[in-house]
């Protein structure tokens, strides 16, 4: 089953996510990034992931089409694959595209 509407925490984390990649990638440090938002760095290190969803993964999202028990929380408490294929099963999705 999959929900109806997009879930906008979601999409923002997804979002602040690949933001915080790039910022990386120019050499901030997470604890830096995590300092910003009154956060510890663990809570960084466990939304950074979502920068690695599958691009298809990202777009149900986007659509409303995860599955329904989907949340940001099980998101960021969950080992997610990184490949893209098993993360389909990971996650709950039906089938990869």
């Amino acid at each position: 089953m999959v929900q109806t509407a997009p879930d906008p925490k979601l999409i923002r984390m997804i979002a602040l996510a690949h933001s915080w990649l790039e910022e990386i990638k120019a050499g901030i440090l997470m604890k830096d990034i995590a300092k910003r938002y009154g956060w510890q760095t663990l809570m960084v290190r466990q939304r950074i992931q979502l920068a690695f969803l599958s691009p298809a993964i990202v777009g149900a999202i986007l659509d409303g089409r995860q599955p329904e028990g989907l949340t940001l929380t099980q998101l960021v408490t969950s080992d997610i694959p990184l490949d893209w294929d098993e993360q389909w099963a990971a996650l709950g999705f039906d089938a990869a595209p």
